[in-house]
Order: C-alpha cells, then structure tokens, then sequence
C-alpha cells in the first residue's frame, strides 16, 4: 500500500457522510447512553477526549457484564475509591475485574488492585487527552495528558461484553460528562472512531463511527447536550 492509499484510509475513517453535521462535543447529563457494537476483548485500548462534568461522573467508556463482580472499563472518572481510608481526588481511571481498592503513582499500598488510577486531579469542564488499554496479560495503564503512565498487572479480566458510552450494563447508572472523541483498538486494529455529531435531517444527537459507518444514537431518556458546530 502506498502513501497515497495510507492518506486516503485516514480520511476515510475520520470524516462524516454529508448527511450529519460535527460538533465539538457530546454531553451526558445522567440519563443519556448508548451501547456499540464493539464487544470488549483483549487487547484492547482507547483514546478519548473527555472533561468532568460532575464530581463523581463513573464509566464514560466500557462494558459490564449483568454481575456486580465483572468489570472491563477503558475510561472512568472516579473519586469514589478509597485506599488505607484516604480520600484521593477525581482521576481519570481504567478497571478490569473486581474489588474496590485503590492504586495511585509512586504508592506501594494496594499494589494488586484492580483499580488504575493517574494525575491529575480534575476539574470541571477541563478537557483532557486520555490513553488507556489493558493488554493480553491482564496489565492495565493510563496515560493522561503529558503525564507518566499508571501501570497495573492483573489477572485477565472478562471479554466479550458490549463497549457502552455513559453506561456499561443495564444494572448501572447512567454518568454524566463530555466527550469530544473516542477510538478503539485492538492492538494496531482500529475497531471505532467514534465522532460526535447530529443527523441533519431531523437534529438526531449521536455519535457517529466512521470505522463502521454507524451512527448511536441516545437509548435513554432526553437528548444528549451538544457543543457547537465544527
């Protein structure tokens, strides 16, 4: 494949049908979510652009099995774990298995959590660059910004569940925040580009996959907030 037919893949898969306008985010406020068709699986990673909008906002991105004890989220934001009974700040988060401890850089306690925690404390409203992935050992790690990773081996966690947006399970609240982007790989395969956007015909909010040339729309109630027009 030359470099010609590289550039036009690319364009391919970051840019929308004429029918759907971009916009520069979408907004959850607590009873907006959808579920894709990418089923969680190993190894897999995310990058996304998203910003806290609530103090305790949970699961942006992953999916859950019906039982409390499963978990495979790629992105959360969290401030509802405790390690040695300290409070920690908002992080952004990756979780794949169970417990309910907490891991933070440069700490030893916890070491064998299932929780990946990294800098910095958020925000509201502050837009960050997040990558994060859980690899086919079971180690999980997140990158935010220009930060150094947090790292966390352990076992292999649950595959072969539904990646949602704002909600990972039917069993789960439904979280608030703003996304502006979300990809997904397995290793180097890209499997969603996920752009915000709304179908001009009838002002439909969503996000449309340009992988797969799909577009989710809300499976809740109300409608997703939108940022404007790019």
């Amino acid at each position: 494949m030359d470099l010609m037919q590289r550039r036009r893949m690319i364009i391919a898969s970051t840019e929308l049908p004429p029918q759907y306008q971009r916009v520069e985010y979408i907004q959850g406020t607590g009873t907006q979510f959808f579920y894709t068709n990418i089923n969680s699986r190993l190894p897999m990673s995310c990058v996304a652009e998203v910003a806290m909008t609530d103090p305790n906002v949970g699961t942006l991105v992953g999916a859950r099995s019906s039982s409390s004890s499963t978990f495979f989220f790629l992105l959360g934001i969290t401030n509802g774990v405790f390690a040695a009974n300290t409070y920690y700040n908002n992080y952004f988060s990756i979780r794949a298995g169970s417990g309910s401890a907490g891991y933070t850089p440069g700490s030893d306690y916890n070491s064998t959590s299932s929780w990946v925690r990294a800098e910095p404390n958020l925000v509201a409203n502050e837009r960050h660059v997040v990558h994060t992935s859980i690899d086919s050992n079971g180690t999980q790690s997140v990158y935010v910004d220009g930060y150094a990773p947090s790292t966390l081996t352990k076992t292999k966690p649950t595959t072969g569940y539904p990646i949602g947006v704002f909600r990972t399970a039917s069993i789960d609240t439904v979280r608030k925040g703003k996304i502006y982007r979300v990809k997904l790989y397995t290793g180097s395969t890209l499997l969603a580009n996920l752009i915000p956007c709304y179908r001009k015909s009838d002002n439909t909010a969503g996000m449309y996959d340009c992988a797969n040339k799909v577009f989710y729309t809300n499976q809740g109630t109300d409608t997703f907030i939108l940022g404007r027009a790019v």
